[in-house]
């Protein structure tokens, strides 16, 4: 079983200023290395191997094999074939009944006449964005009070059931529930020191506390418990949880909540008010409302998006923290192209994947395994060459990797790859994106970075370096001043920098 290397001095002392937990760090150096389990939310969703890589990527920038496992049950309620499942709104099926408030109440088996139950059953659906769910006549104006259980609970039956039809299932179809709860029991079948993090999205959250609540105090090594997007602090879900008694389980030591400020699963985005610690334990749920990535997006909005959390900085760093990894260690897919593995595949992003330089490992990869890989690459370009074996260079992998991209991508043509000096520039989809995150040792693939357009902000630079005061007193507006910069590493003929005449004299060949 793989072990933790102890870290040095300096790296001990930095662990101490991030997280306070030196000792705790020190001590686990002689465990197995912590793994992360994720359990995902509704919807039909890619295979389970497929799913977690795209986990993985979002989360760490890179493939991280067998220290990650997931909790897969998309499948027991979406055949592989089925349509998509990614909302949580009402299906489009053309009846408007599904709306009707009177209707709701009627098959919860509630007087539609009863003005509580019909301003609660309003204020579900307007809580999740139905225009349909504006007051009737009669009700408009009508404070909503806490309605009495046995009122409550067949209204929320029945609202889960219009529009959430796989949290229904988990509640309410026989045997359901106990068969996606023992997908994530499988994955924890672990050794009793194992530390471990779950990470649970949306439904995936409901499913973590009902199967940890299970577990006695040191039945697991569990280091964290990372729930995005959760539906736990909804009254009307709470309502159907096993246990219902909102304790936190003995097992989880330490709870970080994330929620979106427009997520509409997360309607509650606080968990702390809700759920305490079974005593003597002093365990707290540390709740944070974060921007989703997706949210920022005009096309693919969607601020319940797993990969739009998982990218996210601050649930990045807690991650990593609970897992001992270091959060600004070596990646493949940069943050910034990991929150794009969300967006539907027929959008192409612009990329550049920067090629491997000869006599550097790829990321996970041992020194022996790179110089048998570099032997092979020698040995193909020496059957196309008369003069022996060439030493490997840099363009010989750029223009491999061109060719690769070219029979690995959907629409070459699209793709738009274009080799470059250090980088092959290409406009990608999400599940190419992929594609490199897996083969990136294959490939000889350093790391893929978002080509975006860059633009100079010097204006802003001159009220922190006092250039305004200068310009005041003095006049110093920099005419017929040579400015030169050293060594930056530019690359002279980087798109990017097209746009420059060469008689500016700002970049020399």
């Amino acid at each position: 079983m793989a072990t933790r290397s102890q870290p040095d001095k300096k790296k001990r002392g930095a662990t101490k200023r991030r997280t306070g937990k030196t000792a705790k760090v020190a001590a686990s150096a002689d465990r197995h290395e912590s793994i992360v389990v994720y359990v995902h939310g509704i919807g039909q969703h890619p295979p389970a191997d497929q799913l977690k890589l795209e986990w993985d990527l979002a989360l760490f920038g890179k493939d991280l094999g067998e220290r990650s496992r997931i909790a897969y049950w998309s499948d027991l309620l979406h055949p592989p074939a089925g349509p998509a499942a990614k909302s949580i709104r009402r299906r489009s099926t053309g009846s408007q009944a599904e709306l009707d408030v009177d209707a709701l109440l009627t098959n919860a088996g509630v007087d539609e006449d009863d003005e509580d139950a019909q301003a609660f059953a309003r204020s579900l659906l307007g809580g999740f964005g139905v225009e349909d769910a504006a007051p009737s006549a009669r009700g408009v104006g009508k404070k909503v009070l806490p309605l009495p259980g046995f009122l409550r609970k067949p209204i929320s039956r029945a609202f889960l059931e219009t529009f959430i039809a796989d949290t229904a299932a988990y509640f309410f179809r026989d045997g359901m529930r106990a068969r996606i709860r023992k997908r994530l029991s499988d994955q924890l079948q672990l050794p009793s020191d194992q530390p471990l993090t779950i990470v649970a999205h949306s439904q995936g959250s409901i499913i973590a506390y009902e199967v940890l609540s299970t577990l006695a105090e040191r039945q697991l090594e569990l280091d964290a418990l990372v729930t995005i997007g959760s539906p736990l602090g909804i009254r009307e879900v709470q309502d159907f949880l096993d246990p219902a008694s909102l304790l936190i389980p003995a097992v989880v030591t330490r709870w970080a909540n994330f929620a979106d400020p427009l997520d509409p699963v997360a309607l509650d985005k606080g968990l702390a008010s809700d759920f305490t610690a079974r005593p003597p334990a002093t365990t707290e749920i540390q709740d944070e409302v974060i921007v989703n990535s997706a949210t920022r997006r005009i096309a693919g909005f969607n601020p319940h998006s797993a990969v739009g959390y998982l990218a996210h900085p601050h649930v990045r760093g807690v991650v990593a923290e609970a897992m001992r990894i270091d959060a600004i260690g070596r990646f493949v897919i940069a943050r910034d192209v990991a929150e794009g593995l969300a967006i539907d595949d027929s959008v192409r992003q612009p990329v550049l994947v920067e090629a491997l330089e000869p006599g550097y490992a790829a990321l996970g990869e041992e020194d022996e395994q790179m110089h048998a890989v570099e032997l092979a690459e020698r040995r193909t370009l020496a059957r196309s060459s008369d003069d022996g074996p060439p030493a490997l260079r840099l363009e010989h992998r750029i223009a491999r990797l061109a060719d690769r991209l070219r029979k690995e991508v959907s629409d070459p043509k699209a793709a738009e790859i274009d080799p470059l000096r250090r980088f092959v520039a290409a406009r990608l989809t999400a599940s190419e994106l992929c594609k490199i995150g897996k083969q990136h040792q294959e490939l000889r693939v350093y790391a893929v970075w978002r080509s975006s357009r860059k633009a100079k902000h010097t204006w802003r630079s001159m009220l922190p370096i006092k250039a305004d005061a200068a310009l005041t007193s003095f006049g110093a507006n920099g005419k017929d001043i040579t400015w030169a910069v050293l060594d930056t590493g530019i690359q002279a003929n980087h798109p990017h920098f097209s746009g420059l005449r060469k008689d500016d004299r700002l970049i020399k060949e």
